[in-house]
């Protein structure tokens, strides 16, 4: 068919991923110049070393996925100079020859240049498209959170009827998600300068019948001779592929397609009698669009977390009270509770936005090693926070790959074994009553623990278990390296994910010619939070970005103090006052450094920082609300919070 364009989700994954890929560049460009300074002043150290390496090779598996050879390439040329200082094992604190160290920082320059080049690319990408983005005040609030394809006002603006369905849509539609099927919106652009265009509709829903359940069309199929039809909208369910629903598509006349993937309970809530249509102020109202900054929404956010936990603290403090302000005080936490678990609930998106590009990945690395895989995703509608999602993605590219690299066979091999030469990778994703489990698992040839045993130089019956022999610094059963894998820092980094990052337990199962296993549990409850890390008179600390307008280099002349002794940063005039948070004994040197200038409603306040190492998501957790895990310093930190200033 002539002139069709297939336009999908794609787009926007893809997006998605670079600006993933941009912000985990970023942060081990700001990595490799500790790590360099390091290894410049204190010699060799191991926590360092193992550091760099995983965030090396993380950076390098999100470059392979996006297909960015020369960031690769680097990334694998540092990986050599990392690996051979770690062969050489090293006691803590030996200096390193200038020969080394110019080869590793000639190596991290290079890897530096590659990112940054990238990072400008993007940076530049964004720019052209500034167009595209809504004013600073009017976005929805659904964007915030990276969801382009589920807000009523991006994605059901354009087809507002197509929402208004009758019992019978909303029970097949409620029918459809029970069998785990997809929602989805199909858009056809009509080339109506030749006759019989009704003809052609009739056969496009025809065709389109036979890959999916046509729910709802927009004009309806009974209007289709009453005039002119320029575009056709329809809503549909389907548990076939997106490449099936667009093979059935191809009719001469259509000159374009626009498959966009919908959320059942967004698309059930608009619909007469859904949760959106109830009683109220708002009736009749398919949506609200509300006018937040994305600045605003994570201070929103910020304050309802510590509402809640500053009241359910009061509460449980031994003070003598009546049994009313009790009372009033559990119910106030329970709606500060209730506010939170609101917000948080915007900030969710479908798995399926980092889950759906795997299958790429799969086809291109089995193509890459001559063998057939079929990669199957379940329970992908599951939604989690997005930059928890963007975590399970990075952990999962580690895993597929060596699942591809390690596990499958190819075909001939699994042939001679009585297998189907085709193997099979499964990703499935449950909703527990503790969180979320992620278990991914294929039919290859397990994992000899023997030799994993042997090239980590354990006895037999030691105490090792699996997960800590794939987990050992560069153990692996490859006997070399090559530019994919075979250096033992995957597993590595999936581990240091999965449980330092995201707070969760990671189990793995073999059977030796059968197959392996590999979950992992998340946590309910978690709240995440951007953070400017700094380091303050030797201790390490983060407060969070919404809170912060500014980061100036300081300048002796803009540091007073008056007679009283309190100090004040001086900017544009003003005296704003100084915030301590540096140990006693440790002041910051006013001389050089920088200050963070804070805001809180129209107040503001000043942190004198020596040092800034990153910005960066972190995990909340709701057990150590006042600690979090930087992964750029690849350590805890306290938590700055100001509530008044």
């Amino acid at each position: 068919m002539a002139g069709l364009r297939k336009r999908s989700t794609y787009s926007s994954e893809h997006t998605r991923l670079l600006r993933m890929f941009v912000d985990d560049g970023r942060n081990v460009i700001s990595t490799l110049d500790r790590y360099l300074a390091s290894l410049s002043s204190g010699g060799f150290s191991v926590r360092p070393l193992e550091n760099a390496m995983r965030a090396v090779h993380s950076i390098k598996s999100e470059a392979a996925f996006l297909e960015f050879e020369d960031v690769r390439r680097a990334a694998h040329g540092l990986e050599e100079s990392l690996g051979l200082l770690r062969k050489r094992q090293l006691q803590p604190g030996t200096k390193l020859d200038e020969s080394t160290l110019q080869q590793m920082s000639t190596a991290c320059e290079r890897l530096r240049e590659s990112i940054g080049a990238r990072i400008s690319l993007s940076d530049a990408g964004d720019r052209s498209s500034d167009r595209d983005v809504p004013a600073e005040g009017s976005t929805d609030i659904s964007s915030l959170a990276g969801i382009q394809a589920h807000s009523p006002a991006s994605t059901f603006g354009a087809d507002p009827s197509l929402f208004r369905l009758a019992d019978r849509e909303r029970r097949a539609i409620q029918e459809a998600r029970r069998h785990g099927e997809l929602l989805y919106r199909v858009r056809c652009e009509i080339d109506d300068s030749e006759p019989l265009t009704y003809a052609r509709l009739y056969l496009l829903l025809n065709n389109l019948e036979t890959a999916v359940n046509v729910v709802r069309t927009v004009p309806s199929v009974e209007t289709f001779t009453e005039r002119p039809v320029r575009h056709l909208t329809a809503l549909v369910t389907a548990d076939c592929s997106e490449q099936e629903i667009y093979a059935a598509l191809e009719v001469d006349q259509i000159n374009a397609v626009e498959l966009t993937r919908l959320d059942f309970e967004s698309v059930l809530e608009l619909a007469p009698g859904g949760d959106g249509q109830g009683p109220g102020i708002l009736l009749g109202r398919s949506g609200v669009q509300l006018s937040l900054t994305p600045r605003n929404y994570e201070l929103l956010s910020l304050y309802s977390y510590e509402l809640t936990t500053q009241l359910e603290a009061i509460i449980a403090a031994e003070e003598s009270r009546t049994e009313s302000e009790r009372r009033r005080l559990q119910a106030a936490a329970r709606l500060a509770s209730r506010v939170r678990s609101t917000i948080q609930r915007t900030s969710l998106v479908p798995l399926s936005s980092v889950l759906d590009p795997l299958h790429r990945f799969v086809d291109r690395l089995a193509g890459e090693s001559d063998k057939q895989v079929r990669f199957t995703i379940r329970g992908e509608r599951e939604r989690v926070f997005l930059p928890v999602a963007e975590l399970i993605a990075d952990a999962l590219l580690h895993l597929i790959r060596n699942c591809v690299d390690h596990g499958i066979e190819p075909p001939d091999y699994r042939s001679a074994a009585g297998k189907p030469e085709t193997a099979s990778i499964t990703l499935t994703v449950m909703r527990t009553g503790g969180g979320l489990s992620i278990e991914l698992s294929d039919d290859g040839c397990g994992v000899d623990e023997s030799k994993l045993r042997e090239r980590a130089g354990v006895e037999e019956d030691g105490e090792w278990s699996l997960l800590d022999l794939m987990c050992a610094p560069g153990v692996s059963t490859r006997p070399a390296a090559d530019v994919s894998s075979g250096r033992g820092v995957g597993m590595d980094a999936v581990r240091h994910t999965v449980e330092t990052l995201l707070g969760g337990t990671l189990r793995v199962s073999s059977r030796s010619g059968d197959g392996f296993a590999v979950r992992f549990e998340l946590p309910e409850g978690a709240s995440l939070l951007t953070v400017t890390v700094f380091e303050a008179g030797g201790r390490d600390l983060a407060v969070p970005s919404c809170q912060v307008i500014d980061v100036v280099e300081l300048t002796p002349q803009q540091i007073r103090e008056d007679v009283g002794g309190d100090t004040y940063f001086v900017m544009g005039g003003e005296a704003v006052r100084v915030f301590t948070v540096a140990r006693e004994g440790r002041a910051t040197q006013y001389h050089e450094g920088w200050a963070i200038v804070l805001s809180v409603e129209e107040n503001r306040g000043v942190i004198l920082a020596d040092r800034i190492a990153s910005e960066e998501v972190v995990v909340r957790s709701g057990d150590q609300p006042n600690r979090v895990y930087s992964k750029t310093l690849d350590q805890y930190v306290s938590l700055f919070v100001p509530v008044a200033l």
